[in-house]
């Protein structure tokens, strides 16, 4: 089994223009997670907003990173979530009324929904990305989100990518207008599936996961929109999972990249979790290599432990 490696791309560059220096760095990197067994890449924050995985930092620049990926025998999967919308994107500012989920509030009204919410230039994740807040505003598939989504998986794949890498799809399980979109979802999935198949046979889907058991209507249709994947990640709260992906294994029969960001130390927890469950590791550094612990780095070197 191949290990994964997960980057931020706006840590190598946010230049709207092509950046060789850039390049450069990530040819280095991707040198030496070849030769130390990595065979999928997940690329996040190639955009400049969510929903919007189309509007490129600079796509010349992004075009020479999948050659230099593929250059070493690394497929690439573009991050994109299969719900999220930004409300500072202008996709929100559009269409987020007519393609927001919207619930029973503790009034009786349909309300939206609100999810994750970053401050701007939080670490690890988004220093450095936007400078401004992100907020999130889970979409329903029963909408034309469900378009939008499936014409921009077409076009990353157009552009070269090797598959899609799926966020935030577990939600949301109930709408007040659409007692349907669990189904409206399953059809989503369902579809991207088949265009990344179609593009090439060799295209492969991973989704998160992150770290809980799966319990009752909502934890069943996680697990069925789960299974669209080939292969699941697991970002997960620094603890011992053993017993939690033991289950996710169990119901979904697919193997599970160990993803871990933080200290030394969470990294050789999840490491040996791993190791112990038979599983792939995803080497998760928000910055270019070269400026990494090298502690880090040996416990994901090839016979490393």
């Amino acid at each position: 089994m191949f290990n994964a490696w997960f980057i931020l791309y706006h840590k190598y560059s946010r230049r709207m223009w092509y950046d060789p220096e850039a390049v450069r760095r990530f040819a280095n990197d991707c040198a030496w997670a070849s030769k130390n067994g990595i065979r999928l890449l997940i690329i996040e924050a190639y955009f400049r907003n969510y929903p919007e995985f189309l509007a490129f930092w600079s796509w010349k620049t992004l075009k020479d990173f999948l050659k230099v990926a593929h250059d070493n025998g690394i497929q690439v999967l573009p991050y994109t979530s299969a719900t999220g919308m930004d409300v500072s994107s202008d996709f929100y500012k559009f269409h987020g009324d007519e393609c927001s989920v919207r619930v029973r509030s503790v009034f009786g009204t349909a309300a939206k929904r609100f999810g994750f919410i970053s401050l701007p230039d939080g670490d690890p994740y988004w220093k450095d990305y936007r400078g401004t807040h992100l907020a999130w505003v889970p979409a329903d598939p029963a909408t034309g989100w469900k378009d939008y989504y499936l014409e921009t998986c077409e076009g990353l794949l157009n552009f070269g990518f090797d598959g899609i890498y799926i966020d935030q799809y577990q939600e949301a399980t109930e709408s007040v207008e659409h007692p349907d979109i669990n189904e409206q979802m399953m059809d989503m999935l369902t579809r991207m599936r088949t265009m990344v198949k179609e593009a090439h046979p060799n295209n492969v889907i991973c989704v998160n996961v992150m770290s809980s058991i799966p319990q009752g209507k909502e934890g069943e249709e996680f697990i069925r929109r789960t299974k669209v994947a080939d292969y699941g990640l697991t970002e997960s709260a620094d603890t011992d999972i053993s017993e939690v992906m033991k289950v996710w294994i169990e119901k979904t029969n697919l193997p599970f990249f160990f993803f871990s960001h933080g200290t030394l130390e969470s990294h050789q927890r999840k490491v040996a979790i791993a190791k112990k469950l038979g599983q792939p590791l995803c080497l998760f550094i928000p910055s270019p290599l070269e400026e990494a612990d090298p502690r880090i780095l040996k416990l994901y070197e090839a016979g490393a432990g």
